[in-house]
C-alpha cells in the first residue's frame, strides 16, 4: 500500500498497482444466527440457511448436481453443526483447517493466497459453529465440518443475491 493523497491509496492486486479510496476498518460485530430468517450483514451481504436430506437427493438423483462454489455456497455436515452459528468479521490470529488440509492455517492467508482483494477480505463474515471457524465466503469448508458419505442432512449456507 502506498498513500496516495489524503484520501487515496495504491493497492497491488494480481500484479497490477489500483488506486482506491482509504477505507476504515469495518466495526467489530458478533450475531447469533439459528438459520430460521435470511441474514442480513451492515455491509449490505445476505445469506439464507436450509437443511436438505441427502437421502431426497439421491432418490431425485440431484447428489452429483450440487454445485459447489466457496464464494457463494457451504455444504455442512448438519450433524456436525452447533446451532446457533455465530457470524462475525475476521479478527487478527484466526486459523482453520480447510478441506483436505492436514493442519491448520491463517484465515488471512488463505484469502491472499485466493487473490480475493483486501477491501472484500475486511467485509467477508466468518461463519463459527461451536466456537470453531466452518466457512468464510471464498474458502471451502473446515474439514471436519465437510459431507461425507455417511452423512444424512445437509446445512447448505448461502449468498443471496439480495437487490435493494
Amino acid at each position: 500500500k502506498f498513500s496516495w493523497g489524503r484520501s487515496k491509496v495504491l493497492v497491488r492486486e494480481a500484479g497490477w498497482l489500483r488506486k482506491v479510496e482509504k477505507t476504515k476498518r469495518p466495526k467489530t460485530f458478533s450475531l447469533s444466527w439459528d438459520g430460521q430468517n435470511p441474514l442480513r450483514l451492515a455491509n449490505g451481504l445476505e445469506f439464507v440457511a436450509r437443511f436438505i436430506s441427502v437421502r431426497k437427493l439421491r432418490s431425485a438423483r440431484r447428489l452429483r448436481r450440487l454445485e459447489f462454489d466457496d464464494a457463494k455456497r457451504c455444504y455442512l455436515d448438519a450433524s456436525k453443526v452447533t446451532l446457533p452459528l455465530e457470524v462475525r468479521n475476521r479478527r487478527p490470529g484466526d486459523k482453520y483447517q480447510p478441506l483436505g488440509l492436514h493442519g491448520q492455517k491463517k484465515i488471512k492467508e488463505c484469502l491472499r493466497e485466493r487473490k480475493i482483494p483486501q477491501a472484500e477480505r475486511e467485509v467477508l463474515p466468518v461463519f463459527l459453529s461451536g466456537g470453531k471457524i466452518v466457512w468464510v465466503p471464498g474458502l471451502p469448508v473446515r474439514e471436519e465440518f465437510k459431507v461425507t458419505s455417511s452423512t444424512e442432512r445437509i446445512l447448505l449456507i448461502e449468498k443471496s443475491n439480495r437487490v435493494d
